[in-house]
This record gives C-alpha cells, sequence and structure tokens, in this order.
C-alpha cells in the first residue's frame, strides 16, 4: 500500500493542512466489510500496526483467494453508517473507516461495491461510494487506485485522472457533511480467477486565516458665496469625504485666509477638527467670514490625516462689491426777502455696486418755512425725507431740491445725508443771504402855512424805513430860502448851519418800520412863495433822495 502526503499552499493566506491517506482492497471473492473488522484481518492507511497483526493480502495469482470465495457470508442489504450504499443480491460491498477503521472515530468511509461474479474478458461495473461522516465540509478529497490485479480499467464516471507516477485517480473535490460521492467504474478481466483493485484515500482541510486590507482616501471640496457687499458675511463651506474603503483618523481641515479677510472674531486661519471618518463618511463645516475692503478673495484648504492620506480643495473666489455715494449741494449766494429759497442737492454713486434703499434727509433750516420739494420729497416732522430707491454702480445719480420761505433777513443754511445699504454716510450743504431791500420815505411838512412876515413857521422831517432792510449812515440836509431866517433846529441827531444850509449829523441805523424826525423853525422875513428843500442820503442809496416843500409868506 502506497502512503501519500498532500499539502497546498496558498499564497495570502495562512493554511493549516491535515492530510490522512489510508488504503483498501477488495475483490469479487472477499468477505464483507463487517467481517473484516470482526476477525481484524482488514488493513488500512496508517504507519502504526493495525489492531491484530493481519496476514498480508494474497497476491492476485494465489490460490488463497479461492479459499476465501470458498466459504463467503452473505453480504448485507446495506452497509453500516451515515450512508447507504444500494447493494443487490449479486453484489457484495467492502468498506473502510479513514482514518483510524472506526466509524466513530474516521472522517471518511469508502465502500466498494463489487459484483460477486464476472466473466472474463467482459466489462463489469462496480463503484466506490466516498462517504463524509462528519458535520464539517472534507477538502481536497482524491481517491487514489493504488494497485490492482488481473483488473482493466476501461471508464469511469467521474472520469479519472492520472497521478505522477501514471495511476488513475479521482479529484473529488469537496465533500459536504454527511454527504457522499459515487465513483462508477468499468472494468474487466482477463483472466479467470480473482479480479482486484486497491484504493486509497486522501483529504486535505485547509485553516485559512484573512485580514480585510483598506485604504483610505480623503475628498476636499470648498465652496464659497460668490459675490456679496461688504457689509454681508462671505460663507465658507467646507466638505471633507472618505472616499476609499477603510477609517481615517485624525483629520484636519486648515484654510489660510487671503488678507483683507477673517472670520468673525478676527481670525485668519480657518481650522476644523472632523476626527475619524468612516468609508465613504462626510462631515461638513461652515465659518462666517468678513472683507475689510472690496475686491475678490480665494484661498485654497488641506484637509490632513492620520492614516497616510492628505486632499486638497481648490481654491475658490468671493468678489465684494461696494456703492460708493458722494452729494453736492447747490443755492444761490443770496436772495431779498420775501423771496423763496431753493436748495439742491445731486447724489451720486461712483461704486461697483448699485446702492438699495437710498434715503436723503434735510432739516427745514432755521427762520424759514417748507414750501416744496422736488424727487418725491415727503415733510417729516421738520425734515424733509426722499425714499430714493436703488442707485445704480458706476455713476448712477439722484437729483432733489427743497424750497422754503425765509422769515426775516439772515443767513440760511440746508445740508442733506444720505445713506444706503453697505454705503458710508454722505452729507453736504450749503447757505443762502437773506438781505433787506432799503425803502426810505422822505416827508416834510410845514406848519403853519401861509404865514405872515415876522412870523414863524416849523418844517418837521420825516425819515420812515419802509424797506426790509436797516437804512444806515441816513444824512438829512435842509437849505432855507432867502425870505426865511433861521431860528433853531432839532431831531434824533444833531444840528449844524452854515448860512442858509442846516445839516443833521448822520443817522447810524435805521430799522425798517421806523421813523426818525428832525424839525427846522425859521422865521419870515419878507413876502413871497418861497420853496424849502431838503437833501436825503445813506449808505444804500447812490442817488440822495430830495424833497421840497413850498410855503406862502405874506406882508
Amino acid at each position: 500500500m502506497k502512503v501519500r502526503n498532500w499539502m497546498k499552499q496558498s499564497v495570502g493566506a495562512l493554511a493549516l493542512a491535515t492530510v490522512f491517506v489510508a488504503g483498501a482492497c477488495s475483490s469479487d471473492g472477499v468477505r464483507n466489510a463487517d467481517e473484516l473488522y470482526q476477525t481484524g484481518t482488514w488493513r488500512y492507511g496508517s504507519d502504526k500496526p493495525q489492531r491484530a497483526a493481519a496476514a498480508p493480502a494474497p497476491k492476485p495469482a494465489d490460490p488463497a483467494p479461492a479459499k476465501t470465495e470458498a466459504a463467503p457470508k452473505p453480504a448485507p442489504a446495506r452497509a453500516s453508517g451515515p450512508c447507504s450504499p444500494q447493494v443487490g443480491p449479486d453484489q457484495t460491498v467492502t468498506s473502510q473507516a479513514f482514518p483510524t477503521g472506526e466509524l466513530s472515530s474516521s472522517a471518511l468511509v469508502v465502500y466498494t461495491i463489487m459484483p460477486k461474479e464476472v466473466r472474463r474478458n467482459q466489462p463489469y461495473e462496480y463503484q466506490l461510494q466516498v462517504c463524509n461522516l462528519t458535520s464539517g465540509e472534507l477538502q481536497n478529497v482524491v481517491v487514489l487506485h493504488e494497485n490492482q490485479n488481473n483488473l482493466e480499467i476501461v471508464s469511469s464516471d467521474p472520469a479519472a485522472s492520472r497521478g505522477a507516477d501514471g495511476t488513475p485517480q479521482w479529484i473529488l473535490g469537496s465533500i459536504g457533511p454527511n454527504e457522499s460521492e459515487i465513483i462508477t467504474v468499468t472494468g474487466k478481466a482477463g483472466a479467470t480467477g480473482v479480479s482486484s483493485n486497491c484504493v486509497s484515500v486522501v483529504y486535505n482541510n485547509f485553516l485559512c486565516a484573512e485580514t480585510k486590507v483598506v485604504e483610505p482616501a480623503l475628498a476636499l471640496k470648498k465652496t464659497a458665496t460668490p459675490e456679496v457687499l461688504i457689509c454681508d458675511p462671505i460663507t465658507l463651506t467646507y466638505v471633507v469625504t472618505n472616499t476609499g474603503t477603510g477609517a481615517c483618523d485624525t483629520v484636519v481641515v486648515k484654510d489660510t485666509l487671503p488678507t483683507g479677510l477673517t472670520t468673525a472674531d478676527g481670525k485668519n486661519m480657518v481650522s476644523f477638527n472632523a476626527g475619524t471618518l468612516a468609508a465613504g463618511q462626510s462631515k461638513e463645516f461652515s465659518v462666517q467670514a468678513k472683507a475689510a475692503k472690496t475686491g475678490s478673495f480665494s484661498s485654497p484648504a488641506t484637509a490632513t490625516s492620520g492614516c497616510g492620506t492628505d486632499a486638497n480643495a481648490a481654491a475658490v473666489s468671493t468678489i465684494v462689491r461696494q456703492p460708493k455715494l458722494a452729494i453736492k449741494a447747490d443755492c444761490r449766494e443770496y436772495v431779498f426777502l420775501g423771496r423763496d429759497v431753493t436748495f439742491a442737492w445731486t447724489l451720486t454713486n461712483s461704486g461697483d455696486a448699485a446702492c438699495d434703499n437710498t434715503t436723503i434727509s434735510a432739516p427745514v433750516p432755521a427762520g424759514s418755512t417748507f414750501v416744496s420739494a422736488t424727487g418725491g420729497g415727503v415733510l417729516q416732522g421738520n425734515t424733509v425725507v426722499w425714499n430714493a430707491g436703488t442707485v445704480t454702480a458706476s455713476g448712477g445719480k439722484r437729483d432733489i431740491s427743497m424750497t422754503v420761505k425765509p422769515s426775516g433777513i439772515g443767513t440760511l443754511r440746508a445740508a442733506a445725508t444720505a445713506e444706503c445699504e453697505c454705503a458710508e454716510q454722505v452729507a453736504d450743504g450749503c447757505e443762502t443771504e437773506v438781505r433787506g431791500i432799503p425803502a426810505i420815505l422822505l416827508e416834510v411838512v410845514d406848519n403853519p402855512d401861509p404865514i405872515a412876515v415876522g412870523d414863524s413857521v416849523t418844517y418837521t422831517i420825516t425819515v420812515t424805513n419802509q424797506g426790509s432792510a436797516n437804512g444806515t449812515g441816513i444824512k438829512v440836509v435842509c437849505t432855507l430860502p432867502e425870505q426865511e431866517e433861521f431860528v433853531n433846529a432839532t431831531g434824533d441827531t444833531t444840528a449844524t448851519r452854515s448860512g442858509q444850509t442846516v445839516t443833521f449829523a448822520p443817522l447810524p441805523n435805521l430799522a425798517p418800520g421806523a421813523k426818525a424826525t428832525f424839525r427846522i423853525t425859521v422865521k419870515a422875513t419878507a413876502a413871497g412863495d418861497v420853496r424849502f428843500s431838503t437833501s436825503m442820503t445813506s449808505d444804500q442809496f447812490q442817488r440822495p433822495v430830495e424833497e421840497t416843500e413850498s410855503t406862502n409868506l405874506y406882508q
């Protein structure tokens, strides 16, 4: 009997192989397996002595088998064990349990089912039934044809292959728990006597252990608000993903922000600890940033880890824009009292963003009352307010105005303030002088009239400011006719006489509506229709105002 050890190696796995080899012989005149077990004359594969020492199996040419054949016991209809071979009345069955020879302690049993008698040179069939006695799978099961006597194997199902030494073998592979495989062999005997064959069985179970090989891989994506006004927050979002097949630990996302861009708490570095990412897992982080100036801002982000893989996110840009307002006031240098005053403003936006919800406001100047406004201005309290809406970028403008009525002489100043979303507040104003118009009335009245020669007459000179401006430097000069003689002069200023001329000192100021009175008393010295002449000048008059009063002097 040959004993074969089969070893199998597997690359990348640890295999523990246990190989059992045993042999069994059968002939068409051999006693059944139960009897062989009882007598202890059956041999099975082992290097140790088996049961009682058994006599060697007879050679096929030896007449001994005939002796065995002379007193055979009837074969049982079924063999003992977990599988039951089908045995006909004209068949015999032999069996061998491997590796111990006992069904209770073996893994495999092989039944050889042979016809009791065959004819020379006539094909006959016999079966090899291989049964798994265990509750586990037996792997790499191979039935080996060890030797034969007076037997030519014609064919088999399944077909046999040839071993290294050229002998037939049947590779059965794996046999499941308590399952069996049947090999049907067609053979023929070329001589009378005994036809026999011997087989052995090997199986090779492997203990394999494996570990899963994974490869983490990181991917990082950064997004940012594409366009904002300078007063709006910029949302930066980072999504880190483990696109690999294993967990990745100590994942940290970092982004160094460009100059002019900081987080809400004033930092220029964004850092997030993503911890451990399972395969396929993503984590998302967001942060609010703000810009200190206009322009385009971009920066890349990186993700590092403790699993030997990093990732980079491409830089994304945010454009920061801002409206830029300017306002210009326009008004007249002066107006005369009684005329309305108009204040106008032009608002422009030179920034690169539209100015939304634009508001312009201007208080009504002190010393005036509101009359009207253009551009949709509405008086709210004592302030005119314009809701200018949206002023477009790069040169958009609004023109507005406010008209007031001055309540007196003086200077009116009006200033307007403009503002909109994300723009700096701007303001501008101008002033208009409200001037009065001097209008001084000169009146001269004589009393009495007529008068007799030798009597006296008094001339009353009244200066009245009928205008809206103060009269200043008012000077009154009177000329007496030859028929009159100066007596005295009184008035709001002192008088001096030179011949027939009486001059009053200049009156420094005469307010609108005020009066100044001057009196000259003269004596009639001759009869006649005379004229008393008065001339008035002031700082406001380029030409003197003259008045003549007639008096009838009689004898």
